[in-house]
């Protein structure tokens, strides 16, 4: 039989409006490594809010009270929690079927239809024996966060619960409460996970000031806790020292042992190339100089620093070295098999196996079951889920065996009750922009996950270097951030670019969705989430893959493995693929025009399957043309540049200059006082009082001509002087 268990926190805030499609989540998967692109789901900001609000779930606690420590996997459990995606149908179905031979299964869940998918799929494969063991915590009665971009509407992000799930700590009289650490800054829902389940078992849950994902923290039970120096590397507000105070105020992690983690592997977690067997023992895998040079000598390095370690009982450490899988790659990089990805349950052991690469296999179960007389170990096939960056070990989270610690009133807020306590000083004002030496620019927003503004950097044109906080010292202001779309309206979607408009500020440039699209989310797509004229091999939109499988609208963002979308020749459809080499063609702000003058050109990306900066057109409005990077009105040129001249009742002169459309115009000056124009300048006119005495006769009837009287008295005195 298989029993609910429906989680109700009467916690104010954000309602469930939209359905869920769990046949889609297998194209929205999340990894187990944080992917360079989540932050662009929702900005950091939209997410703080919302963890500002909720203090109940996210804010800092005090510490456990002294006595209390991590427990260690080896130990007695009486549960495991896991969450269910049926993108990886029969791995689910093999682990949790193995674990309720063992344990109590608590399956998280997010609505009903999700529920009712993963309770028909396991009623029908599982025994009634192992069903009454298998429990569904419904997490999307409780408020969590609704992404807008993507849209989502799941209280659960990820599949990875070990990496965000409980924390057990135990004290000396088998109480036990839970350590909730920060877990990645964007998967906000999966954050509140703990939290949510030490309500549940009526347990205090004591939430930490420290970002530190359950794969990567392992404990002997006696005070001595195994890491690896990716913690330090995720939190550099600590020094060492600090942070292994940290860790033992709220892990009782006494000592703390740090490994080196594998090279190129994303997660940098301890359990993907050890396991602590016991108190005493360690598994450690092993590369052959062909497999992985450069991860052999890493590997070999843990090695021999924990054979000279004891534990707090001063008993030596015991290494014990198993096979690495050979190393294998697909289309988004390189595929991280693993053996000690497994999970003990009491009697058994849940290992990963691969039916792609069974080498090692059973020399790697002969030598851990030698090192664990009377322990079943159990193979799951693990070649689907091992893609995404993890194995058994990180898709669950076992719960020690013992009584619940309360205490009324539960944990105190530390920081006032803040997600954090950050320490950190603004680096500007917020939207106040400014120069860097190399001629780019900047502005202030937030950048990274703590609490303080940061300074964004964007690029200038060579030519246009930064003055006063704008490419070449445009006054103008930024409309939007730089690669930022959405929706100008129903059918119209927008990319944060330079537009063409004359300056070098980031403007909202319009493109039509065109026939049979609306805009959703600055996608166009087919209304009413219908396919429309979609099919399986599907589009590109920017980062974004656009597709439809068997009558179901799918998208999501490449950037969030760190990818482009691009068409796959291989597989012949679009989909996220490895960022192509490729040369920027512009940059960002830049703009030039078509070579017909018809378009003016925007640095953009063209959505061509690499990640390079590309000429993206923009046609002209009627009546407009393209010059120098802009559009301008059309128009003919009234004189020659230079050209100057006088009006017709030469009151005013005028030059020939270039107007704002840019076409050449009489520009005139009115002459002031008595002057008036002559060859185009405004000057006074001539009179007697100048010094002139002579006058010009007007009437030619009555008078002899000036110049001929001249002409007579000079012949006349020729004449005299040479008689």
């Amino acid at each position: 039989m298989t029993s609910l268990i429906i989680l109700s926190l009467f916690i104010s805030g954000l309602t469930t409006t939209q359905p869920f499609y769990p046949n889609a989540s297998h194209k929205r998967l999340l990894p187990a490594y944080k992917t360079p692109g989540e932050l662009q789901k929702d900005s950091a900001n939209q997410l703080n809010t919302f963890r500002t609000a909720h203090p109940e779930l996210y804010g800092i606690t005090v510490a456990p009270p002294s006595g209390f420590m991590m427990y260690p996997e080896f130990m007695t459990v009486d549960a495991m929690y896991i969450s269910y995606d049926d993108y990886f149908r029969d791995y689910y179905v093999d682990v949790i079927g193995a674990a309720a031979n063992e344990v109590t299964v608590y399956v998280l869940v997010s609505g009903s239809a999700w529920q009712n998918e993963a309770n028909t799929v396991l009623s029908a494969q599982l025994t009634a024996q192992q069903m009454a063991n298998v429990q569904f915590i419904d997490l999307s009665s409780t408020d969590y966060y609704q992404f807008t971009s993507p849209p989502g509407d799941s209280a659960v992000d990820s599949i990875w619960t070990v990496d965000y799930g409980p924390y057990y700590v135990l004290n000396s009289t088998g109480e036990r409460a839970i350590v909730d650490p920060r877990y990645y800054p964007d998967r906000i829902n999966d954050d509140s996970i703990p939290t949510k389940l030490g309500a549940l078992d009526s347990m205090n849950v004591y939430r930490a000031d420290l970002f530190v994902e359950g794969g990567n923290l392992l404990s002997d039970g006696l005070g001595t806790c195994y890491t690896t120096t990716m913690l330090q590397e995720e939190n550099t507000k600590y020094t060492v020292t600090e942070l292994n105070e940290v860790l033992n105020n709220y892990f009782g992690c006494s000592n703390v042992v740090y490994l080196q983690p594998l090279s190129g592997e994303g997660t940098g977690h301890i359990d993907m190339f050890s396991i602590l067997l016991n108190e005493n023992t360690f598994v450690v895998g092993s590369f052959t100089q062909a497999q992985d040079a450069t991860n052999r000598t890493i590997m070999d390095q843990n090695a021999a620093l924990l054979e000279g370690l004891t534990n707090a009982n001063g008993d030596p450490i015991t290494v014990i070295r198993i096979p690495m899988p050979d190393p294998d790659y697909d289309t988004y990089g390189r595929i991280w098999r693993t053996y000690t990805n497994g999970l003990r349950l009491n009697a058994s052991y849940l290992i990963p196996v691969y039916s792609d690469d069974t080498t090692w296999q059973a020399q790697v179960i002969s030598d851990l079951s030698t090192a664990l007389p009377g322990v079943n170990f159990v193979p799951v096939a693990s070649e689907d889920v091992i893609v995404w960056g993890g194995a058994i070990h990180c898709t669950t989270r076992s719960r020690p065996a013992g009584t619940a610690y309360s205490t009324e009133p539960g944990p105190g807020y530390l920081c006032g009750g803040s997600y954090t306590c950050d320490d950190c000083t603004d680096d500007c004002t917020l939207n106040e922009t400014g120069c860097n030496t190399d001629g780019s620019r900047w502005v202030c927003g937030q950048a990274d996950s703590d609490t303080c503004l940061d300074r964004i950097r964007i690029e200038c044109p060579e030519t246009m270097a930064c003055v006063d906080g704008t490419c070449g010292g445009d006054d103008c202001t930024d409309d939007c951030t730089i690669g930022d779309t959405g929706c100008s309206d129903n059918s119209t979607r927008y990319i944060c670019t330079e537009g063409g408009d004359g300056d070098s500020c980031m403007d909202f440039v319009d493109f039509e969705c065109g026939t049979g699209r609306e805009c959703t989310e600055g996608l166009c797509l087919p209304p009413n989430g219908a396919c429309g004229d979609l099919t399986y091999d599907g589009e590109c939109q920017g980062t974004w893959s656009v597709y439809c499988d068997e009558g179901e609208l799918i998208y999501y963002d490449c950037a969030e493995e760190g990818m482009v979308c691009g068409f796959i020749s291989g597989e012949g459809y679009y989909d996220c693929m490895a960022p192509t080499a490729c040369t920027d063609d512009c940059v960002p702000g830049e703009t030039s025009c078509s070579n017909d003058t018809s378009e003016v050109l925007v640095c953009a990306e063209a959505f061509d399957g690499d990640n390079c900066w590309d000429w993206k057109p923009q046609a002209c409005e009627d009546g407009f043309t393209c010059q120098d990077g802009a559009c301008v009105e059309d128009c003919t040129d009234e004189c020659v540049e230079g050209e100057v001249g006088c009006s017709e009742d030469i009151d005013a002169s005028w030059a020939c200059v270039e107007a704002e459309n840019g076409c050449l115009e009489r520009v005139e000056t009115l002459c002031v006082g008595s002057t008036t124009c002559e060859e185009g300048v405004c000057v006074e006119e001539k009179s007697s009082s100048d010094g002139c005495s002579c006058s010009t006769p007007t009437d030619t009837r009555s008078s002899v001509p000036v110049f001929f009287i001249m002409a007579v008295i000079g012949l006349a005195l020729v004449k005299r002087r040479f008689v």
